[in-house]
């Protein structure tokens, strides 16, 4: 008796189940339901995202727009200036080991060259000697510091720049009614219709510059590149 009254009540609430989801299934074409539209019940005629006269119209049905995320690094202000740091901290580090690499090689002369060498005294050799291996335990250290120091720097800017397009990607879907606004990569095909990379960009622009964690280091750099601009 038990298992016949079981029975019955889920009986009873698939049958329930079963009837709101015809009456949800066979309501106005227009209500835009996910799985109407899986089904092919939806109106062919439906459109996700539509551009007249240069603004974006959202359907209730498919609020869905698509940014490029490369084109939103280097097409703005923020993540010019970011590249920019980058280059400049790669350059300074080039430039500091050219240097000691010239001070090692002409240090390796003197040690190669016999004539040098015979004009040398044992004190003075040693003391040459010491200043190369000085100088290359010095480059080996310079090397592995400015790499680390450049890798820090990228990934805080990675982090900065895409926290800064995320915001300015929420600000274009508050302003053209999207849900969802996905990268160009994680798509196989979109419509260009549904590209919203220009109106990232844009509002992205309007956000405030980014801080580092080390403010003086791009301080140093960006100054290092206005007077290079200067001298040119």
């Amino acid at each position: 008796m038990e298992f016949l009254k079981k029975f019955i009540l889920v009986a009873i609430s698939v049958t329930v189940c079963s009837l709101g989801a015809y009456l949800y299934l066979s309501s106005s074409p227009g209500s835009g339901c996910p799985l109407r539209r899986l089904l092919g019940m939806a109106p062919k005629k439906e459109k996700c995202i539509s551009r007249e006269r240069g603004h974006v119209s959202s359907s209730s049905s498919c609020p869905i727009g698509v940014l490029n995320f490369e084109s939103c690094v280097t097409g703005s202000k923020h993540g010019q200036r970011g590249t920019g740091l980058l280059e400049s901290a790669n350059q300074k580090m080039r430039e500091e080991l050219r240097e000691l690499d010239e001070r090692i090689q002409s240090l390796q002369d003197q040690l190669q060259d016999e004539n040098i060498k015979e004009s040398m005294t044992e004190e003075a050799r040693t003391a040459i000697q010491r200043e190369w291996m000085g100088l290359r335990r010095t480059r080996d250290e310079r090397a592995a510091n400015g790499s680390n120091q450049i890798y820090r720097l990228q990934m805080e800017l990675v982090q900065k720049l895409g926290e800064m397009i995320s915001n300015a990607s929420e600000s274009v879907c508050k302003r053209y009614g999207l849900k969802l606004l996905i990268s160009s990569g994680a798509t196989h095909y979109h419509d260009e219709s549904l590209n919203m990379t220009d109106e990232v960009i844009s509002a992205l622009n309007e956000i405030e510059d980014f801080i580092l964690s080390d403010p003086s280091a791009g301080q140093e750099m960006e100054s290092g590149d206005l007077e290079d601009r200067e001298a040119g």
